[in-house]
């Protein structure tokens, strides 16, 4: 799936959807909008993630890219009353229009997804995060410590 255009991504995943519709989505996976008005109320800080999710690199049109950060950061700012000044690049998928067209809407600071650790000063917009998806504790101390991907390599030789 990621190596297709988001228009093909996009049929393929209504098609699934329409395909298992007799099964019951599970309520409260997600937050909503009254979630996300009570943390920032809270005073977290609440970024964006884009509008519909795309892998932002594979879009070939510049205001196809606009549009996902604008629709984003004009909702978050009617909900929460903030502008969001954090793009976190859904799969971690950017490129230097993506960097530049997120400068131009107003963020800050860009998320992506690299298993490294950020050393200030290196760009603001590319800033590594790591993936803990449900792991298992030993993996995810691994991830912390910087020790995943060497034992993984010395594992594989």
């Amino acid at each position: 799936m990621k190596s297709l255009s988001n228009p093909e991504r996009l049929i393929i995943t209504d098609s699934i959807l329409a395909q298992c519709n007799d099964v019951k989505q599970s309520d409260n996976k997600m937050m909503n909008w009254n979630d996300i008005r009570q943390l920032a109320d809270d005073r977290f800080i609440i970024g964006s993630h884009s509008h519909t999710h795309p892998m932002m690199a594979s879009l070939p049109d510049e205001s196809a890219i606009r549009d996902e950060l604008r629709i984003s950061a004009e909702r978050i700012k009617k909900e929460t009353g903030r502008v969001p000044l954090t793009i976190s690049y859904p799969i971690g998928s950017y490129d230097e229009r993506v960097i530049r067209l997120s400068k131009e809407q107003g963020y800050k600071y860009g998320l992506a997804v690299e298993q490294k650790f950020f050393q200030y000063p290196s760009g603001l917009m590319t800033i590594p995060r790591v993936e803990l998806y449900q792991q298992p504790g030993w993996k995810v101390k691994m991830h912390l410590t910087g020790n995943y991907w060497n034992r993984l390599r010395r594992m594989v030789k």
